[in-house]
């Protein structure tokens, strides 16, 4: 088994940009400034094209560059006038340098494109003086000239292995889908504790609720922060002492990076920075597997939604508690559920129980003798025709064994997805208006071979094991 140091030199050797990358990406760049300014010049827009993000840091991984191109404009024109020049611009400078381009959405709209295989963002912002935010991307420039005037070229390189080892392990990515760490958390997580290694010693012992408070803006006022920010970790913003840079990652994700961390440090291995991938089982073989599990799995397939990621996977994940809430009300036992999307023409949800149906009878517990509504309870319940025995006394309390008129999970949610309100948010159930399956166990089958991604989906549910947790 490689040391730690073995396992990281090998790493770097993959992520850190060699100097022809380096130059490649810079003259992009150059180009990019040069057609901004132009165009923003010709809209009569007062721009200050600026690059910021991982590469004006240093921190971008080697064939993953990701270029900021930032449009700083004067605080004083309207974000309506802000929003459509910066697009207008995006637009063409993307096309002019032969790229293609889709437009995106965060607090206002912006451009999306690839120039030369390389991801381009541009983004409009305000140019405004610190804590002064007029949008959330006015903060960029900041955080940039922040991790810069404080990173050494070493600690670059330990961001990089940082990063590589997030997206390795599956929590990389602030966005609604992962939940996870930003790079900029990834920046202000090395300048904390100074390495790699001494990331993911410290991670190892963080608990709910725990500070990294750079600046020190609530030293002594500890509990004041934990009110402000009640998210699982708390990462104070160095530049506004008002944001928590860690908001966005979930108590799941921040449980699988403390996890994998103490692993990764136990027993060194490659396989959390690049884990090993999953190739589908044939049709047959996943058949198999999903008949011998003993429980009950259904696959809830319906129409795409036109919105933007963030929209469609927050709406998802809203709606697929709504569902688990609504079958544990009713008396299943929901071991586990997913979401998955191809962000296109697919989405599903998957819920595995422990059982289909429920038994035909339930205890029903009533008040307790001496309450009130005991008489009410017994009216109810005596001449009732879902009452098969009872009532009784058990303890200080009356109680009934009721018949289930509804035992059939499968059933309850084809009549509640038409008639019910349960929660399901409004995109999801308009795309279930135009289109939905719902298939169980066996019948799971037919939609294995639609997609490699649903396959792969369902496979990574059948074995529910990260692929960087080790064998053996």
């Amino acid at each position: 088994m490689d040391s730690l140091q073995e396992v990281c030199e090998k790493v770097l050797a993959l992520i850190n940009p060699s100097k022809e990358e380096v130059d490649k990406v810079g003259r992009l760049v150059e180009a990019l400034k040069a057609k901004a300014l132009e165009e923003a010049l010709k809209l009569g827009l007062e721009a200050d094209p600026q690059v910021y993000g991982s590469f004006a840091k240093g921190t971008w991984l080697s064939g993953e560059a990701d270029i900021d191109l930032f449009l700083r404009v004067p605080a004083h024109i309207t974000r309506q006038e802000m929003a459509q020049k910066s697009l207008k611009i995006g637009e063409a400078v993307v096309e002019a340098l032969g790229g293609h381009w889709i437009k995106r959405f965060a607090e206002h709209p912006y451009v999306e494109g690839w120039v030369d295989g390389i991801r381009v963002n541009i983004v409009p912002c305000f140019r405004v003086e610190r804590g002064f935010w007029l949008s959330a991307a006015d903060r960029s420039p900041f955080h940039t000239e922040y991790v810069m005037a404080r990173l050494k070229e070493d600690g670059k390189s330990q961001v990089r292995l940082l990063k590589r080892f997030m997206k390795g392990i599956g929590v990389y990515g602030a966005d609604i889908k992962t939940g996870g760490f930003s790079g900029y958390l990834c920046e202000l997580l090395i300048l904390r504790y100074g390495g790699f290694k001494e990331v993911l010693e410290a991670a190892r012992s963080w608990r709910r609720g725990f500070i990294i408070d750079l600046e020190g803006y609530y030293k002594g006022r500890e509990s004041d922060a934990r009110k402000i920010f009640p998210e699982p970790l708390i990462v104070v913003d160095p530049v506004d002492e008002r944001r928590n840079v860690a908001s966005a990652v979930s108590l799941h994700r921040l449980g699988e990076f403390m996890a994998a961390a103490g692993l990764f440090l136990d027993r060194p291995s490659m396989r959390f920075f690049y884990p090993p991938p999953r190739i589908p089982l044939a049709l047959d073989d996943f058949s198999s597997a999903l008949s011998k599990r003993g429980t009950c799995w259904i696959l809830i397939l319906f129409a795409p939604l036109e919105v933007v990621p963030d929209v469609l996977w927050g709406q998802m994940y809203s709606s697929l508690r709504a569902i688990s809430k609504f079958l544990r009300n009713q008396g299943f036992n929901v071991l586990r559920e997913a979401a998955w999307s191809d962000e296109g023409r697919l989405n599903a949800f998957l819920l595995e129980l422990d059982s289909r149906t429920l038994p035909k009878a339930k205890l029903h517990l009533g008040p307790p003798i001496t309450s009130k509504e005991s008489n009410a309870f017994l009216t109810k319940y005596l001449k009732n025709e879902d009452t098969i025995s009872g009532p009784w006394i058990h303890g200080n309390r009356w109680v009934v064994l009721l018949k289930r008129r509804r035992i059939d999970a499968v059933e309850m949610l084809r009549e509640v997805f038409k008639t019910k309100d349960i929660g399901i948010r409004s995109k999801i159930a308009e795309a279930m208006n135009r289109h939905l399956e719902i298939l169980v166990d066996g019948e799971i089958a037919k939609a294995y071979s639609r997609s490699e991604g649903l396959a792969t989906f369902l496979m990574d549910f059948l074995i529910g094991r990260p692929p960087w947790l080790w064998e053996g």
